[in-house]
């Protein structure tokens, strides 16, 4: 026997700046069967925490479940603490990974804001080391997904920087490596996470693909105009035993 859990994602919606077109994704999703929301990232405009606010308000007026969420680059690092304290009823993923029972299924949800293979020109004159800061997440997603593959049925991976696959299909190719990375790809191939959802790619033409096994999904706002519907199909692991 298969049934699905149901999954819910976002990211990108830039409030105030895309606000009407989020009231309008949240308002026209059917989230009555939700079992979980994600938030990739960048909900907020360059900083404007106080929105969240405001983005958690749309969300509850449709979806009173679990919200996972990770940090997109607006969203500064300086800001972390502070919208964690403000927020506390968003779960946040940093680097970090969480199990969650869902359906009788556990599920490791991996979090992170992600890998650029080469930092924006700001990224390299504000932010100290960022080549080695991502060389180092890298290898913090690779451990985190490796242990959460030992110990769950399904394990999903959340970013705000892209994959470098197809969902980068619309955006211009020679601005790929600052919008996401073909490294973690690489992982992905060998890890084969059940899936990955990740946001940034505003222009993407191209909202889902497959990296081998892995399903991947880009659920920017401006790209997709919706919120993304995702269903992981669930095996009745007692058949096994």
């Amino acid at each position: 026997m298969r049934q699905s859990i149901n999954l819910a994602a976002v990211s990108d919606a830039h409030l105030p700046k895309y606000l009407d077109l989020f009231k309008s994704a949240v308002s026209a999703f059917d989230f009555s069967d939700v079992d979980l929301l994600i938030l990739a990232g960048d909900m907020v405009f360059k900083g404007k925490i106080e929105e969240y606010g405001e983005v958690l308000s749309i969300i509850k007026s449709q979806y009173n479940g679990p919200i996972y969420a990770v940090f997109g680059n607006e969203e500064y690092q300086e800001l972390e603490e502070e919208i964690r304290r403000k927020y506390p009823e968003i779960l946040w993923l940093n680097d970090s990974y969480e199990q969650i029972e869902v359906k009788g299924a556990r599920i490791g949800l991996v979090g992170s804001r992600g890998v650029l293979d080469k930092p924006t020109s700001w990224q390299a004159k504000h932010i100290p080391n960022i080549t080695a800061v991502y060389a180092e997440r890298l290898i913090r997603i690779r451990e985190l997904l490796i242990k959460a593959k030992r110990e769950n049925n399904y394990v999903i991976l959340i970013t705000h920087y892209a994959v470098i696959c197809d969902t980068l299909k619309g955006e211009k190719p020679q601005i790929w490596r600052y919008l996401g990375s073909a490294r973690l790809k690489t992982i992905i191939k060998k890890i084969r996470p059940t899936l990955v959802i990740h946001g940034h790619a505003h222009n993407s033409s191209v909202f889902s693909t497959r990296i081998e096994s892995t399903y991947v999904y880009n659920v920017a706002l401006p790209a997709t105009k919706r919120v993304t519907r995702i269903e992981v199909k669930k095996i009745d692991l007692s058949l096994f035993f």
